[in-house]
């Protein structure tokens, strides 16, 4: 495109490199993951992306859904988003319903985070039953539980 029309004296602006997607990755998985401790367990939905800069931002968007069994009206499930090791966001009480009854819960996240780093960065989401008590379950029933990181410039 031309920077000047010289016919309308209308001049091109140049687009702010700000907020542009620069990269996408993704994964996805079917496999069930099932816990019955509150220990944190990887959902199998794992991803890394090399950030171009610094100062960009990496939006995280991810969905499963999780089971809990009906043997306990404790059980609960905690769901957490980790870069690396660190607890970067967190779902408290998922599936939570005080009855001990069967219950499954689509469960989805959209969460922006600043890395502040131009090195590989893991992202990865973990579960694990809250109440430390009978068992749950992700990508219940071979659903597709999946986490798409998208870089956007800043």
């Amino acid at each position: 495109f031309p920077s000047h029309d010289t016919a309308t004296g209308l001049a091109w602006a140049t687009l702010p490199s700000s907020g542009k997607v620069l990269q996408v990755v993704t994964t996805s998985t079917t496999a069930i993951v099932t816990s019955s401790t509150n220990t944190q367990v990887s959902t199998g939905m794992t991803a890394s992306i090399t950030p171009s800069a610094t100062t960009s931002k990496i939006l995280v968007l991810a969905s499963t859904i999780f089971q809990k069994s009906n043997s306990n009206s404790l059980n609960r499930i905690q769901v957490q988003v980790k870069r690396g090791a660190t607890q970067i966001a967190v779902s408290e009480s998922v599936t939570y319903n005080a009855t001990a009854v069967e219950a499954i819960s689509p469960w989805s996240i959209t969460y922006l985070d600043s890395p502040s780093t131009t090195s590989s960065t893991t992202y990865d989401i973990t579960f694990a039953n809250a109440a430390n008590v009978a068992s749950c379950q992700a990508q219940h029933s071979n659903s597709t539980g999946s986490i798409v990181l998208l870089e956007i410039g800043a």
